[in-house]
């Protein structure tokens, strides 16, 4: 299936820009952090299984030198962009310093997210680390869709994540903040990929399920929606309380899980429903200007931290009303996001998916031919 669903496309500007302001709560805006915000990076993990799972249908061994390509199409342009951004802000000099070396390669090829510990996680472009997270993702993604049926694979994830959560809280230790360079149990639950696949997999279990589906009534869309946007908001509303319930009652390690990841089934429901077009609030989602919001909704969430970074780095933001640096960081966040969706993501995306496509593969062969002539 390739039908493009824009209104999930919409729903994708509305996790992004929730990220945004949870990295403005308490450094522009004058308020306590609520850490609900950040529920943004489930949902995008969610829906990345889902989206997946549903382009992908089908998908063959054969189809895998494709699908890694557009993965690479997917992430890296941007992801590289940004990395040579912040550090012409921040460290141009980082190249030439034998500590930072390394720490530069793992972001370089993704791969910084995979060591527990803040300092890596959260080097660079520190949002980049769910995209390390992602990188996984991709890597295990054939595995449960291509071994049919999916539950049983996406059944074996929740086994082996389950018992993982168990080992930690177990043999973890107690869950404290770790210096930047030291491993971290918090760290390691909260943004290892290891942890964070059971949403990518609960994801494509979506996807799958949707593809499969039979034929549906469209009677009672709307209601469908309401009720999965109710679920929503219960869950949000209830998530700090409950996590700390769970954390003092059976175990601070499946608290802090909730917290974070608590929500899987939640966004995998209110995705399918969405995804189904049946209602009118998945109607009114399909409207231009949201739609190109979530079109660009990666590079926001790649942009906005740096120039939140570069602000503080500045001093202004102390010196001006918070009600202007909120209003500025919000329009350079949309701007930038549109000059880097146009002028990297786009062009980048169509060049890396270009190397797959039968033409490139006929200019190869016909290259390679006179090669083995001359």
């Amino acid at each position: 299936m390739t039908q493009k669903i824009d209104n999930l496309t919409s729903l994708r500007c509305f996790a992004a820009w929730s990220i945004v302001f949870y990295h403005l709560q308490g450094v522009v805006l004058p308020m306590p952090s609520m850490p609900q915000f950040a529920l943004g990076v489930s949902f995008f993990f969610v829906l990345s299984g889902f989206i997946l799972a549903v382009v992908y249908n089908g998908m063959t061994w054969a189809d895998l030198p494709r699908f890694y390509l557009h993965r690479i199409a997917r992430i890296w342009p941007v992801h590289l962009f940004m990395m040579a951004v912040v550090m012409f802000l921040f460290d141009p000099f980082g190249l030439l310093s034998e500590f930072w070396r390394p720490v530069i390669l793992l972001n370089a090829v993704l791969l910084h997210a995979w060591i527990p510990q803040s300092g890596h996680v959260f080097s660079m472009n520190p949002v980049s680390w769910s995209i390390s997270t992602e990188l996984a993702f991709y890597l295990v993604f054939p595995l449960l869709v291509m071994f049919r049926p999916v539950w049983k694979s996406v059944s074996i994830v929740a086994l082996l994540v389950g018992l993982l959560l168990l080992g930690i809280d177990r043999l973890g230790g107690p869950i404290v903040s770790s210096p930047p360079w030291v491993n971290s149990v918090e760290v390691f639950i909260l943004q290892n990929p290891a942890i964070r696949l059971l949403e990518f997999a609960v994801g494509v279990l979506a996807g799958d399920l949707f593809v499969r589906r039979g034929a549906l009534s469209r009677r009672g869309g709307t209601v469908l929606e309401m009720l999965v946007l109710a679920t929503l908001a219960v869950f949000v509303l209830s998530n700090g309380s409950v996590s700390a319930w769970l954390g003092a009652s059976l175990s601070p390690v499946i608290g802090l899980w909730y917290g974070q990841s608590g929500g899987l089934l939640v966004f995998a429901a209110l995705i399918y429903v969405f995804a189904l077009q049946r209602g009118a609030l998945s109607a009114a989602l399909k409207c231009r200007p949201l739609v190109f919001l979530g079109e660009i909704s990666f590079c926001t969430y790649m942009v906005h931290y740096p120039i939140i970074l570069y602000g503080r780095k500045s001093a202004w933001m102390d010196q001006a009303p918070w009600q202007v640096v909120a209003l500025f960081v919000v329009l350079a966040t949309l701007v930038a996001s549109w000059l880097v969706w146009y002028s990297v993501e786009r062009p980048g995306r169509k060049w890396i998916a270009g190397l797959y496509s039968p033409a490139a593969r006929r200019d190869r062969e016909v290259l390679r031919a006179r090669l083995e002539a001359d």
